[in-house]
């Protein structure tokens, strides 16, 4: 066919191969009653639409020339017109010895006779082999006994063309060709035991979520992390985020990504520790900042004792994490006009967190922490006077009202986020694969490897 004739619609390409004929036969059809077998339902009544095209016009004066009828039969039928369009020569067969295997197979096979006994299903035999027919004719897949399972699994999974697809892929490839009992169960299995699948494969996290303490009282709890940002005019790429866990106030502090553990104490110290005093613990993502010996060494000097939460698991320190999104949002906006210095407008983008209301605590970081909410521009008309002591009390009566609805807020994430979780069924002696930390510097080398490294042996596991 032309390019033209390939992008024709189906019925006017298999009206094409009968017009083809009937011209190039001219001379045997004229004059004489022709029946045209088709597979194609369509052509029976092609010509009785309301409307036909230039083309299909031009067809119907070719054909009027002929006594024509076209006639339906299915095409498992149309065993003529298969045996002049497929060349037996280029057919491709099973392996005598592939073939001798499964038959011998049969022999002693009970998984075989439950199957044949059951009068539901239509079973043929070819040249040996048993077929069961699918109950629309469309299909006869090879009956396969248990012998033979690993072998056509790892064939169609793990070989050379099989793609380490995924179970759904797997199943309706190897459904398409075979049938044992058990066949979608067999396949879960071989996949999940699959070492290549299981070291590339995102797998669903398990364990259920386990919330954090809610803090007694402001700064008494802190959670920190880093956020990438493009490079400032003076050099800063990186910032510090340091959240009080029951007030949700927070303090920014550009840096550089080269900062050590020294540097982030000092960045503690002169913007946190002075304004809040030293926290009882700190929660902090797995990072070498927190976990190099001067850094701990530095906390147990201070007497602060350092959580660490669990290795990108955002459940685990999940404030920070949802903050560094609110962050990143308004650091965006900044950056449309404040692209190279971002750094110098962190007060404006801390005052403005600080003063909307959170949706765990139902109240401002600035309500929490003071009391009250600092005069700006928008409230300076509602500003009353408020005795010190009323302060006092409004301060305990916001921390009450801010545990009360954090706890409401972690038993509401708690039961979205065990909906569809199981617990984990880990046990000391276990082998398990690793996440590989990613390589910010070298990603296509990463992107090479495995997503898991191992096996390692698994003794413990201390979830916060």
């Amino acid at each position: 066919m032309t390019p033209a004739e390939r992008n024709y619609s189906t019925t006017d390409r298999e009206l094409l191969a009968a017009i083809h004929v009937l011209q190039k036969y001219r001379h045997h059809f004229l004059g004489r009653k022709v029946t045209i077998y088709t597979d194609y339902n369509n052509l029976t009544y092609w010509d009785s639409k309301h409307q036909l095209s230039a083309r299909e016009r031009n067809w119907l004066e070719i054909l009027g020339e002929f006594d024509i009828k076209f006639e339906y039969i299915p095409g498992e039928t149309n065993t003529v017109a298969d045996a002049l369009s497929r060349d037996r020569r280029y057919k491709i067969v099973w392996s005598d010895e592939w073939i001798k295997e499964i038959v011998e197979s049969y022999k002693d096979s009970s998984e075989i006779v439950e199957i044949q006994r059951n009068k539901n299903n239509k079973i043929i035999e070819e040249e040996g082999l048993l077929f069961i027919v699918e109950p629309d004719l469309s299909k006869r897949l090879i009956l396969v006994d248990k012998k033979h399972i690993a072998k056509i699994l790892d064939e169609s999974h793990a070989g050379y063309i099989g793609g380490h697809l995924g179970i759904t892929k797997s199943y309706m490839k190897i459904r398409s060709n075979y049938f044992w009992i058990g066949l979608h169960s067999s396949i879960v299995k071989f996949i999940g035991s699959c070492d290549i699948c299981q070291r590339s494969n995102k797998c669903k996290a398990k364990g259920f979520l386990t919330s954090l303490e809610i803090p007694q009282r402001n700064w008494m709890d802190i959670s920190m992390d880093f956020m990438s940002l493009p490079t400032s005019k003076n050099g800063m790429d990186n910032l510090l985020v340091v959240v009080d866990r029951l007030s949700k106030m927070v303090h920014l502090m550009a840096c550089t990504k080269e900062i050590d553990a020294v540097g982030t104490a000092k960045l503690l110290f002169n913007n946190v520790f002075r304004l809040h005093g030293l926290p009882s613990s700190i929660v902090s993502d797995r990072d070498q900042r927190f976990t190099s010996d001067l850094w701990s060494e530095l906390m147990t000097a201070i007497g602060t004792k350092l959580k660490m939460s669990t290795p990108n698991r955002p459940q685990g320190d999940g404030q920070t994490e949802i903050y560094n999104k609110t962050i990143r949002k308004i650091m965006e906006k900044f950056q449309e006009t404040h692209k190279e210095n971002w750094d110098e407008h962190l007060t404006a983008v801390e005052f403005a967190l600080n003063s909307f209301k959170q949706s765990s605590t139902k109240l401002s970081p600035f309500e929490i922490n003071y009391g009250f909410e600092p005069t700006t521009p928008s409230n300076i008309f509602n500003i009353h006077a408020i005795k010190d002591m009323d302060i006092k009390q409004m301060i305990d009566y916001f921390q009450k009202v801010a545990r009360d609805n954090i706890l409401s807020s972690q038993v509401e994430q708690a039961r979205n986020y065990n909906k569809n979780r199981k617990e984990s069924t880990l046990k000391e002696g276990d082998e398990i694969l690793l996440n590989r930390n990613k390589i910010s510097d070298a990603l296509l080398k990463y992107i090479t490897k495995p997503a898991k490294k191992g096996p390692r042996t698994f003794f413990s596991a201390n979830f916060l």
